[in-house]
């Protein structure tokens, strides 16, 4: 699937204007859509970045400006590490809105070049509490992910920063798939990091036993 059009509301329209926009030394008295603008720019991108970095206050002025935007800055090359910068300084109580805007769109999100990363920030910096149901649907698509483009890194991610009970359940829903997974050179890297991973040795024997690293590795390579 083409990643600027995984689905319509990921698609992305880089700004026309090559005018470069005035330092942006506070957002604490600036409109929610002039805001907004700064951070879908390559250049503001990095003023709003910084801003959400440094102040607690304009962190969380910021995150009221976004709410029901998470899903334009997923689809922006800019706009994406303004968002991830922003899970990054907040508390996973404060991710809630987020995890609800994409939660219905996660599947596409997660096979999206800029969206994935997204996700992999939230898998990383979120709880099982506030996370869990977000994890769910992964966990439910991760065979089908794991051998997609920017999907796989998803996964693995899963795989690696997750709570244990979605770790298992990820590791054993790839289990179930393993003859498609190993058959392609994604889903073997994704299957590498179930087993150094794992948190079950049933599940890690058999990994090991369908991993040998040397003829798959070989088969595979490129």
């Amino acid at each position: 699937m083409p990643t600027s059009c995984a689905r319509p509301f990921l698609s992305y329209t880089e700004p026309t204007s090559t005018r470069r926009r005035p330092p942006l030394r506070t957002i604490l008295n600036v409109d929610s859509t002039t805001l907004k603008e700064y951070a879908l720019d390559p250049n503001g991108c990095w003023d709003v970045q910084a801003r959400i970095s440094d102040s607690n206050i304009e962190r969380l002025v910021a995150r009221r400006s976004f709410i029901g935007f998470a899903k334009k800055l997923c689809a922006s090359p800019h706009g994406n590490h303004v968002l991830t910068r922003l899970i990054e300084c907040s508390p996973p109580s404060d991710l809630v809105p987020i995890y609800e805007e994409l939660i219905d769109h996660v599947r596409f999100i997660c096979r999206h070049q800029y969206g994935s990363r997204v996700v992999e920030r939230l898998i990383e910096h979120g709880n099982e509490r506030v996370a869990g149901v977000f994890l769910d649907r992964i966990v439910r698509f991760a065979p089908e992910l794991a051998i997609q483009r920017f999907g796989n890194y998803v996964v693995q991610c899963v795989l690696e920063h997750a709570p244990e009970q979605f770790r298992r359940r990820c590791t054993a829903m790839l289990l179930l798939h393993v003859d498609k997974l190993i058959a392609t050179r994604r889903g073997v890297f994704v299957l590498r990091a179930a087993k150094d991973y794992c948190c079950d040795a049933k599940a890690r024997a058999t990994l090991e036993d369908v991993l040998d690293e040397d003829d798959v590795l070989f088969h595979h390579r490129t």
